[in-house]
């Protein structure tokens, strides 16, 4: 839990001080990360001589993230009481509960794809909420609805993208993967990419296994943890994502 607190001769004011320590201006620009509590006080010691003001302490507690929280609560009902197959689960209703408890505005299509894959397109203005770094937000969002959707008894695979954001970052990825390559190929020195996620690690290992010369690891700590690339004679063995 942290605190943090403000002193002013209202408790609008003493409120205010108290979030700028913050860098916000109001408790809804805390309200998705913390459960919030505001203390009033009376002052006590230097500002005991300030009987008209206020003192409001806040105490913040960091909320269970939205992948704990949903997996936490689907696991609440047993084995027993869960139908093999739930007719009445919608996968399209669960991604606008999800997103409605991240707190922005989106409309969803569907599309079915090959292999019994559904393809949910997410349209949104607010792009960097539902990514999050490097889509990680949306790769959550994205491991959240096939688990509940595999316990509901729906066994098809859901791929989820906000606006063609995750083959632009493919695109992206090659691009720096191949020049990485040619780097390690040109110099003979091994080359670190940028910290990405597991996916997009998963992605850069799969995309370079069958270039000759080179060998790819992962390495360091999340969130941090990144792809090496090294010259085939120093490389080791591929190591997990």
């Amino acid at each position: 839990m942290k605190e943090v607190e403000g002193v002013g001769k209202t408790k609008e004011e003493a409120l205010h001080s108290a979030l700028s320590l913050l860098g916000v201006d109001s408790l809804d620009e805390l309200s998705s990360k913390f459960d919030i509590d505001v203390v009033e006080e009376h002052p006590k010691g230097l500002f005991k001589m300030f009987s008209s003001h206020m003192k409001v302490k806040l105490l913040l507690t960091e909320k269970t993230s939205l992948l704990e929280s949903v997996i936490e609560n689907d696991e609440t009902e047993s084995d027993n009481e869960r139908p093999f197959v739930d007719p009445n689960f919608n996968p399209e209703e669960f991604l606008d509960k999800l997103l409605n408890l991240i707190g922005v505005d989106a409309s969803i299509e569907v599309f079915n794809r090959e292999d019994d894959e559904l393809f949910f397109k997410i349209h949104s203005s607010e792009r960097g909420i539902i990514i999050g770094k490097h889509g990680e937000t949306l790769d959550a969002i994205q491991y959240i609805l096939n688990i509940v959707s595999s316990r509901k008894g729906h066994d098809h695979n859901i791929y989820i993208d906000l606006d063609g954001y995750r083959e632009k970052r493919k695109t992206y990825l090659k691009q720096v993967a191949r020049r990485a390559v040619s780097k390690v190929r040109r110099t003979g020195e091994t080359v670190e990419l940028d910290p990405m996620s597991t996916v997009e690690r998963r992605y850069i290992h799969k995309l370079l296994k069958r270039n000759t010369g080179i060998t790819t690891k992962s390495e360091g700590k999340e969130p941090k943890r990144r792809v090496i690339i090294y010259p085939e004679s120093n490389g080791g063995r591929r190591s997990e994502v």
